[in-house]
């Protein structure tokens, strides 16, 4: 054994690779387990931009939203799923780079014929991130801003805490978000060196609203439609992953 290979092996016993989305414990030359690399929660084929399903799966009825399209790597199911609570509950920074780095080729994918300038978040309130210390929806934008190259705004605001959404019958959800965000301009420090700072405002521009879960839509509707009335010209909006009971019954 020689120096590099015993290395290795001291690190993957103290240290060892674990699988990208899951967690489980992985040969040290894979990304993924066996079982996420099945893919079966993976979005693969031609999806209905209305909901982000594959057409097949779609039971979206073509609602027409304030967002023009929606788009997620995985269904939130198996590995996925574990991806992004331990992206909400555990190592926020190391499951953003992971789940960022699929949604970036799910936004090149399904977005290849519109130029994006921003990318926006769904927000918090400042009691809820200073509880949890981060946001999973910002942490994720700054990783699909750092691989696709386009800046991170903080246009919407949270203005009052909600119920979470999953704990809501599908009908109370739409009502349940319904005037909790808002947007407009943000300042941003031009040059540090004269400390000035720039008035930047969504007017005009193509965002790319970011979040964890797309379940029924509302939040993204909500958070886009706030986006449109500061002057935003078209939103488009990417997931880690969607939830789609007809996926489960097929899978």
């Amino acid at each position: 054994m020689n120096s590099i290979s015993l290395r290795q092996f001291i690190l993957n016993a103290f240290f060892p690779k674990r699988c990208a989305l899951c967690g489980t414990v992985i040969n040290p030359h894979y990304r993924l387990c066996k079982e996420c690399e099945s893919g079966s929660f993976f979005i693969k084929d031609e999806i209905c931009t209305f909901c982000g399903a594959e057409k097949q799966f779609c039971k979206c009825k073509k609602h027409k939203n304030s967002y023009s399209a929606v788009c997620a790597p995985f269904y939130y199911r198996n590995g996925a799923k574990r991806a992004v609570l331990k992206l909400k509950y555990g190592n926020g920074g190391e499951y953003a780079k992971n789940l960022s780095s699929y949604m970036a080729q799910c936004v090149k994918k399904n977005y290849s014929d519109i130029i994006i300038d921003e990318i926006c978040f769904v927000p918090m309130t400042a009691r809820q991130e200073k509880q949890r210390s981060f946001n999973q929806s910002e942490l994720l934008a700054n990783g699909l801003s750092q691989l696709l190259g386009i800046p991170v705004r903080k246009y919407l605001v949270k203005e009052f805490e909600t119920k979470p959404q999953h704990s809501l019958k599908e009908s109370l959800r739409k009502g349940n978000v319904l005037g909790a965000y808002n947007a407009g301009e943000v300042f941003e420090n031009s040059s540090l060196k004269q400390r000035s700072v720039e008035k930047i405002s969504p007017e005009g521009k193509t965002i790319l609203l970011c979040d964890d879960i797309k379940t029924t839509g509302s939040t993204l509707n909500e958070c886009a439609k706030m986006l449109l009335l500061s002057g935003a010209k078209e939103v488009v909006c990417v997931t880690a992953a969607i939830t789609n009971n007809r996926v489960d019954k097929n899978k």
